[in-house]
């Protein structure tokens, strides 16, 4: 198990709230227990996770899937082990394992002092 930060972001506004700390075996497991939890507050019905479905495959067919484009996937680069999902409404789940959120933070602060913003 590890630990992934969890955040809703709310559509249009891009307001991104933290949802709270999950340990998960993956981000999308992570991402999972998020939606399962607030799917009637923040999602229509067509934003769906189909059995046997994976990042993987939803990747090579166009970052879709779920049958009608009901959820689009993004990666988020130098964070192997982190998504961000969408849905329809606009709303979005994103889950962030811990130790990559570190060293990303870590990355940024050290690019600030060498730039010194």
């Amino acid at each position: 198990m590890k630990s992934y930060f969890t955040f809703k972001i709310q559509g249009d506004s891009d307001v991104i709230e933290p949802i709270g700390k999950i340990n998960a075996s993956s981000a999308i497991d992570a991402i999972r227990s998020v939606y399962k939890t607030y799917r009637k507050d923040w999602f229509d019905d067509d934003f769906s996770f189909n059995e046997g479905w994976t990042f993987e495959s939803a990747l090579k067919n166009g970052n879709k899937t779920g049958g009608e484009d009901s959820a689009i996937f993004g990666y988020l680069e130098e964070m192997d082990d982190s998504w961000i999902v969408t849905s329809e409404t606009g709303y979005a789940v994103m889950a962030v394992e811990e130790t990559q959120l570190m060293a990303v933070i870590i990355k940024a602060i050290c690019e600030m002092k060498r730039r010194k913003i």
